[in-house]
């Protein structure tokens, strides 16, 4: 009866497009799960799948990092899956938050705001300095002679949470 039950909900459930169990069918689909069966899931299953999910996310968060020009910096640092140490650096959300923005290129550096503009990557040059370069993460922390006080105040900030920075 339980059985027949199920079924009957299931297929009722099956028509409304955002349900719990289309969702759960959708992902068995698309991560295409081998035998799926709802009704007989034990906890070693859902081990199974949770690691399956896990293992095509992160071929997926590979594929995207080796294929986008818009990564580029964060490449030179993070290169497999796994938490990064500078999340370590401070406990303030704000601090977290203003390394990871930066990090990511979610910032107004002419390498960011050039793309919004569909200016060609080379002409985006740093209007701050004289040097014709272009204006990215590296020339801020590296190069800008124009933007040496606050890149100082950035380096000072930094090495109160880590000496070596």
């Amino acid at each position: 009866m339980l059985n027949k039950s199920f079924s009957c909900r299931k297929i009722f459930i099956m028509l409304v497009k955002n349900s719990y169990y289309s969702n759960i069918i959708g992902m068995s689909e698309y991560y295409n799960f081998p035998c799926f069966n709802l009704t007989c899931l034990t906890n070693a299953k859902i081990k199974h799948y949770v690691g399956l999910m896990q293992q095509k996310y992160i071929l997926y968060w590979q594929h995207t990092m080796q294929n986008s020009a818009k990564l580029k910096f964060f490449k030179t640092f993070k290169n497999d899956y796994t938490p990064s140490s500078y999340l370590g650096l401070t406990s303030k959300l704000s601090e977290r938050k203003e390394l990871l923005t930066f990090r990511i290129g979610n910032h107004k550096l002419r390498i960011e705001t050039g793309r919004y503009d569909q200016i060609p990557r080379a002409n985006r040059l740093c209007p701050i300095c004289a040097c014709n370069q272009i204006e990215d993460e590296s020339h801020f922390l590296i190069c800008c002679n124009k933007y040496s006080i606050l890149r100082n105040k950035f380096y000072k900030k930094n090495r109160t949470y880590h000496s070596e920075f």
